[in-house]
């Protein structure tokens, strides 16, 4: 395993490898060069420590138990992703990073990560449209959103996610933002924004405009469909 790490560093991409437990037990001089921090800054060290990254709308996307690890432990395929980190002087840079999953037989997953330097976050256009399928589909030429009901179960739907997660994920296809959703629920913005980690850590997914996009096509969501006033959430709005 070690010769086999060896030989992946080897590579203009940055490159840093985490064990099971989420502790960077590899970092190559390209990861140095991109973001300026030594071998000495970061081994040893948890990976959502050590590199906080964020999505494009400035959501923690790396902390413990992230999607990232919860699916390279069950196995999956993880496509890329973006995220924003800060380097050790204290410069944004938006990276593209990309996962190889090395399975040794006894101690579970070496996860590493691959990343390069990319313009910027872009928005995910391929997600958008397929949220505005999914809403064309239930209902054509609505406005509005809906209202969290008082009985938030979906019939048929197997949800992952407690009432109160449901709660949230709904008020974010609303396009609230966590402060706006912490004012109206009542609740700390340090809640809302634990709630809304373990909806994307439950859900697997990297952006709240990936959640509703799961919600909406899994019906996770209830919609209140009743005639031409039916009201549901438009999502083309701010929801990274």
């Amino acid at each position: 395993m070690a010769d086999e790490l060896k030989q992946i560093t080897r590579t203009a991409d940055g490159v840093f490898a985490i064990d099971p437990e989420g502790r960077i037990i590899l970092w190559n001089p390209s990861a140095q060069k991109i973001l300026e921090y030594t071998p000495e800054d970061v081994l040893g060290k948890h990976c959502y420590e050590a590199l906080p990254g964020r999505d494009s709308a400035g959501n923690l996307f790396c902390f413990k138990g992230c999607s990232v690890v919860v699916m390279a432990c069950q196995g999956r395929l993880i496509r890329n992703y973006d995220v924003q980190l800060v380097t050790k002087t204290g410069r944004k840079v938006c990276l593209n990073v990309s996962i190889l999953i090395l399975s040794p037989k006894r101690n579970g997953p070496i996860i590493v990560h691959f990343f390069r330097p990319v313009p910027g976050l872009q928005r995910p256009e391929s997600l958008v449209e397929q949220v505005t399928a999914s809403v064309l589909a239930v209902l054509k030429g609505c406005n509005g959103a809906p209202e969290p009901a008082a009985d938030l179960s979906v019939s048929g739907a197997s949800s992952p996610l407690t009432r109160r997660e449901t709660e949230i994920l709904m008020l974010i296809a609303r396009c609230l933002g966590a402060k706006e959703i912490s004012d109206r629920l009542g609740i700390s913005h340090a809640t809302v924004r634990t709630h809304i980690q373990n909806i994307l850590q439950k859900l697997q997914v990297h952006s709240k405009l990936e959640a509703v996009s799961l919600a909406f096509r899994q019906n996770l969501i209830p919609i209140q469909s009743s005639g031409p006033t039916a009201r549901f959430p438009h999502p083309l709005q701010q929801l990274q």
